[in-house]
């Protein structure tokens, strides 16, 4: 998808559902996040890092099909009965955005050299 698709299919979306298991650094997590989209993971290395953080993302085992379904259902539930607290906040994720984050490498590298 092209990035204005891409929009298009997240502002319709209520709900980041990964079975993943395996994710580099969990972008895909965090620009959901991003997207106001609530999270239910799988727990690989990435997404139970940025869950550990976030306590809006969810962790289930999708080898537990009854569980991940029982995870969807709940969080589709919470987010009809309070939509305010369940999707993550844009604040809380600053620390992620591409302004934050290329001035965390211009100081590094300032240090290093």
């Amino acid at each position: 998808l092209d990035d204005a698709a891409a929009r298009t299919v997240m502002s319709r979306a209520s709900l980041f559902v990964s079975a993943s298991e395996f994710e580099g650094f969990g972008l895909a997590l965090v620009e959901a996040m991003s997207a106001g989209l609530v999270p239910i993971v799988q727990p690989n290395a990435a997404f139970a890092g940025l869950a550990s953080k976030f306590p809006d993302v969810r962790t289930v085992d999708f080898a537990d099909a009854d569980e991940a379904a029982l995870a969807v259902e709940q969080a589709h539930a919470d987010l009809v009965r309070y939509p305010g607290n369940t999707r993550p906040r844009l604040f809380d994720l600053a620390s992620y955005s591409w302004h934050e984050v290329t001035r965390r490498y211009l100081e590094f590298y300032a240090a290093a050299l």
